[in-house]
């Protein structure tokens, strides 16, 4: 089982969590420090003791070796971040492209 020593508090809820780092080594993940069957994530430790995570997905949807199952932390944070804003809105153009330059002849 995992160890306290992987745990940390969130910033903005102050409930405890594992921070965690995807299967493709790009981003830290933090997850609830409990499985919970509900959850999205198949968490692992490797040898050297780094916490990793993957995605329950439609290529691989269940739990592999020594996976157990985990909730995304945001998804239960008492004071979740903002969400991000998915670019779906179009912006105004501010003015007119300037034409490339060339050499009058």
């Amino acid at each position: 089982m995992l160890s306290n020593s992987t745990l940390s508090r969130c910033d903005r809820c102050g409930d405890s969590i594992r921070w965690t780092l995807t299967d493709k080594n790009r981003l830290r993940q933090a997850v609830n420090p409990e499985p919970d069957p509900a959850g999205t994530r198949a968490v692992w430790t490797t040898v050297t003791g780094t916490v990793m995570s993957r995605a329950l997905d439609r290529d691989r949807p269940q739990l592999e070796g020594a996976e157990w199952q985990a909730r995304v932390h945001v998804s239960t944070c008492g004071n979740p971040p903002p969400r991000r804003s998915t670019g779906s809105g179009r912006r105004q153009r501010a003015g007119v492209r300037p034409q490339p330059w060339r050499w009058a002849r």
